[in-house]
């Protein structure tokens, strides 16, 4: 048996005996050992009696996507009983998450070893860290018994199917937070300053969930923000006692499921005394369909948001709530308890900056360049005005059918004049907008620019039933506006289409004569 494979098999042993893996001794062993193997430096991320953790940067090494992981060396536990398992399981994989998170890449692959066979702890760790590669010792020692232990650490995490070319855009629900741009200081306002709520609007795909999951990741790996993040979908829960019950579950989650001696506290002294006695960032994405039963009168105002105010008001609590149009009912309402709790923010478009982050970065991170960069970033910008799911269309469909490591003006012009374009304008349109803005879009579709009166005198023209016209028309315009569909211009008064391809594209693709009767019916019967 050779010198290399005895040292990495008394390495091996080393980790599965000690008692305890925080030991200097073991640590500092760990390190030479992987700083030998690996030809590069290693930096420790965590230490705890049962897991070693470092960093791995391979920037200067592999022109790869996978630039940065974790390794990660977990000892299990075998003599304590089933409730104390459970407990030390969380714990660990709770430390292990919140490394990830500080490091900023929860949402990359990393190297997870297990130093004792047992398939409990195995079954949990694949679960919540999906998509990194979990092995036991003799997964270490196939590691590091390679000629080019850093190849053998890609083709790894290859085998669990994650790929070091993939396509890094995503216009379809929110980015990861290492992807998110723009928007700094409004997430620096959210963190760091004074105000106790904030009420996020905007249109559909404009990035409302990726701030919320951007603010979490940013309070998580940051012990001095002084918050403790709780992000809940508001979209799954049925009711205000659902979300109350969600709020205890992620701020007291082992006194939640304890049997014999359940929490008994009211609502408004667990929002009070937040997790551990860490205020608490409290993030509610998707809040519409539960304000919608409030405006519908299916609920009455619910207690909750009583507690909520107090523990705001009071620096125990800091609210974030996102949504699409009831939000701004909400904190306008006079008899709302949110009324001067919550200040409004509107996501806006990105700018140009943004866009050009948003898009180089990531491209370039996998060898891709862009030439010439200022005349394709120009001509994103004006296809897309900087809506972030529009930028990350293109920037997807361009990854997929470029033809060399080079993305030229014809991979944009490849893109926008295919059918997948066409599609996924109408599915914008249709999403972000009601039956009667549908008919106004239909009005002006071959109009270059139009006013509120224009529009009353078409429909007066076309003598469709519409009880309050004027005001009807006036807030249409406004969420289309609102919606990033429409452009107002205060100068002349008047509207034109945000994006020209919207207009070209209904006008040649979605007002058919069955369509426009489809949508008239739909606005009698509203």
């Amino acid at each position: 048996m050779g010198d290399k494979f005895t040292n990495i098999l008394t390495f091996i042993n080393i980790l599965s005996t000690c008692k305890t893996l925080d030991d200097d001794g073991v640590e500092t062993d760990t390190k030479k050992i992987l700083e030998e193997k690996l030809r590069i430096p290693v930096r420790l991320v965590l230490k705890t009696s049962n897991i070693l953790s470092y960093h791995i940067d391979l920037r200067k090494e592999l022109n790869l996507q996978i630039k940065q992981c974790l390794i990660f060396f977990v000892r299990a536990t075998t003599d304590i009983n089933m409730a104390k398992r459970m407990e030390k399981i969380n714990d660990t994989l709770n430390n292990m998450r919140q490394a990830a998170l500080k490091e900023g890449l929860a949402e990359k692959p990393h190297l997870i070893f297990l130093l004792d066979p047992q398939e409990d702890w195995k079954g949990y760790i694949e679960d919540v860290f999906a998509e990194s590669y979990v092995s036991d010792a003799e997964g270490i020692k196939h590691l590091f018994v390679q000629i080019e232990p850093k190849k053998k650490m890609l083709t790894l995490l290859d085998q669990q199917g994650i790929s070091t070319s993939g396509c890094p855009f995503h216009f379809l629900g929110p980015c990861s937070p290492d992807m998110f741009v723009g928007r700094k200081e409004l997430i620096d306002e959210i963190l760091w300053g004074s105000q106790s709520g904030f009420a996020i609007t905007g249109g559909r795909r404009i990035g409302k969930t990726s701030l919320l999951l951007k603010l979490m990741s940013e309070a998580e790996k940051d012990d001095d923000c002084g918050y403790h993040p709780v992000y809940i979908d508001c979209s799954n829960v049925p009711s205000f006692e659902s979300l109350a019950r969600e709020i205890t579950r992620r701020l007291y989650p082992k006194q939640y499921y304890r049997r014999k001696r359940p929490l008994n506290l009211k609502f408004e002294h667990i929002i009070g005394r937040g997790y551990n006695g860490k205020p608490t960032l409290l993030l509610l994405d998707e809040f519409d369909p539960l304000m919608k039963r409030i405006r519908d009168g299916k609920e009455i105002i619910p207690p909750l948001f009583y507690s909520i105010r107090t523990a705001a008001n009071t620096s125990r609590t800091r609210l974030v709530v996102s949504g699409f149009r009831y939000i701004s009912e909400m904190i306008h309402a006079t008899k709302h308890p949110f009324q001067n709790l919550c200040e409004g923010k509107r996501l806006d478009l990105l700018s140009k900056g943004d866009v050009r982050k948003l898009i180089t970065i990531p491209l370039l991170g996998r060898g891709i360049t862009i030439e010439p960069k200022n005349e394709i970033i120009n001509k994103i910008c004006n296809l897309t005005a900087g809506h972030p799911s529009f930028v990350q269309f293109i920037a997807k469909k361009m990854f997929e059918t470029r033809k060399s490591m080079t993305i030229t003006p014809q991979d944009i012009q490849n893109v926008v004049s295919g059918k997948t374009f066409i599609e996924f304008i109408l599915d914008f349109f249709v999403m972000n907008t009601s039956p009667f803005e549908k008919y106004i879009c239909h009005l002006t579709s071959e109009a270059e620019a139009f006013s509120q009166d224009s529009i009353l005198e078409k429909i007066d023209s076309e003598k469709l039933p519409v009880a309050n016209l004027s005001t009807r028309i006036y807030y249409a315009l406004k969420n289309l506006e609102w919606n990033n569909i429409l452009l107002f211009d205060s100068f002349y008064n008047r509207y034109k289409f945000l994006y020209p391809a919207i207009q070209t594209t209904i006008k040649n693709y979605f007002f058919s004569p069955f369509m426009i009767k489809t949508i008239i019916k739909e606005i009698n019967n509203d």
